[in-house]
Formats: structure tokens, sequence, C-alpha cells
């Protein structure tokens, strides 16, 4: 995503922290496969959305532990990607993987999905 514009994804500091630490999971279900990655310190929080609270859990966003780096090689390659936090966010948008416009926020937490079949 090219454009002069400023965003509130722009924070230098937070996109270039390539050591930064995700979490990431691969999930078979029903013969789909979904990676869902989020920045370390969400895992295990509780976030109130429009819809009730969510807990940022073990079994669907837990996993292994990588640098952003590594986790975007593997959503480059993945057709259904959760992505949670604001570094991955900010990192995905950066890569050209998601526009903007495709990010909500729950609580103030960035969340996106990418779906390409």
């Amino acid at each position: 995503m090219q454009n002069n514009q400023s965003s509130q994804y722009d924070n230098n500091d937070v996109a270039d922290s390539r050591d930064y630490k995700v979490y990431v999971n691969k999930i078979v279900y029903q013969g789909f496969v979904i990676i869902t990655v989020c920045d370390e310190e969400l895992l295990g929080k509780e976030i109130e959305t429009p819809n009730g609270k969510i807990t940022i859990n073990e079994p669907f966003y837990g996993g292994s532990k990588m640098s952003l780096n590594e986790a975007l090689r593997l959503i480059r390659d993945a057709s259904n990607v959760n992505l949670l936090g604001r570094r991955i966010v900010e990192a995905a948008i950066r890569e050209g993987l998601i526009s903007e416009d495709a990010v909500i926020n729950l609580s103030g937490i960035p969340h996106a999905i990418i779906l390409s079949y």
C-alpha cells in the first residue's frame, strides 16, 4: 500500500522492530489451514468486543514464538490469516499484505483477517 498520507499505523519505532516477537499458530479445521498471529504481550489477555469478551488464548493464538520477519514469511504463503496486535498488523500493512481499510479495532487493538482463495 503506497501513499503519501499519514496513517495511524506509521509509528516507525513499532513497525521497524523486526526483533519483536509474535505468537504464530497453525490450525487445521475442516480441511482449511488458518494461521493466527498475535503480538506477544496480548496472549492470555481478555478484551471487550461489541459481541462480548474474548480471551486471546493459547489454543487459538498460542503456538510458536517467532520474529516478525518469520511470521511475515508464513503469512505470505497462507490463504487464511488472523492478525491481532499493533505490531503484526503494522508490519502486514507495511509489507502490502493487507490494506489499512481491512483493519478493525477490538478495544483499541488492531485486528485483520486475510482470506485468499
